[in-house]
């Protein structure tokens, strides 16, 4: 349970702008936050696993500072290792408790006392995450800016990513709205509908997020383990963003190989490493 009296505090201070000038710099007040631990029961450790001699978690947090200032960008985890490390190489780093069910609500506690009306939510393993995919998703809410839940998705580019249980689906509406999940289809409706992949990067009005973290899991999302289900078994709307393209991502050291094999074959991958990886 998250102590929501900042929330509240924010919550008033939103209801009391009737200035619009004041609205318009608040709505595109906008923050990344990447959520990190050590134990991770598939590869301990893998943050702060060196590729190409930058720790993963280093890799994805100048890849998110290609798309929005540093000032904007911070660092979450209860373990030392990661903060110190962090904050040795100047990013902003926040001290959470040690143990969280997830990345979502690590975050959410993180947030709790930055000055910002949404929080975009990067997974500290997502180390092939594209710059442009983070603008699309800031020019998305700075454009739109009604929804509280936003999800990047892109299309499926292999039927074999249909079955993967790492891969998590989703079936969209006419207008994009995210209204069920899945890793192994389980019925033809799969065959029919519009499937679309889910990435795994999020945005949340903030005192949304935090009113989200403070109801219980459900059961979709608990049997699942996919933290989706959370918003639509609430009975929230959950925006999908779709983007062109996307990557893999290291769950276990064998993704370590699939991973250098993407690169070679990516141009893309190949300028945006470029771009950061001598600084």
């Amino acid at each position: 349970m998250i102590d929501l009296r900042g929330a509240n505090l924010l919550l008033a201070l939103e209801s009391r702008m009737e200035n619009p000038y004041v609205a318009r710099i608040m709505s595109s007040k906008i923050c990344v936050i990447i959520p990190a631990r050590l134990s991770s029961s598939r590869f301990y450790g893998k943050v702060l696993w060196n590729f190409r001699k930058i720790p993963m978690i280093e890799h994805v947090y100048r890849r998110a500072s290609l798309a929005i200032s540093r000032d904007h960008i911070y660092i979450t985890s209860g373990d030392k290792d990661i903060l110190d490390y962090m904050g040795s190489i100047g990013a902003n780093v926040i001290k959470s408790k040690k143990v969280h069910n997830n990345g979502t609500s690590r975050a959410a506690e993180a947030s709790i006392n930055l000055p910002y009306k949404y929080v975009i939510i990067l997974q500290a393993d997502e180390i092939l995450v594209e710059p442009a995919h983070l603008n699309k998703l800031i020019n998305s809410i700075t454009k739109d800016g009604v929804e509280n839940f936003y999800n990047l998705i892109t299309s499926l580019k292999a039927k074999n990513d249909l079955y993967d249980v790492n891969i998590v689906k989703c079936f969209t509406d006419k207008n994009n709205f995210l209204n069920n999940f899945f890793r192994t289809p389980e019925n033809t409706q799969v065959g029919v509908t519009k499937v679309s992949k889910v990435i795994g990067i999020l945005a949340f009005r903030k005192i949304s997020l935090l009113n989200l973290s403070s109801m219980e899991d459900t059961s979709l999302q608990t049997k699942n383990s996919i933290e989706q289900f959370k918003i639509i078994e609430h009975g929230f709307n959950l925006k999908g963003i779709l983007v062109d393209s996307d990557y893999p991502s290291i769950n276990t050291e064998s993704d370590i190989a699939l991973v250098e094999k993407f690169i070679k074959k990516s141009l893309v991958q190949k300028k945006i490493l470029s771009q950061y990886v001598n600084q």
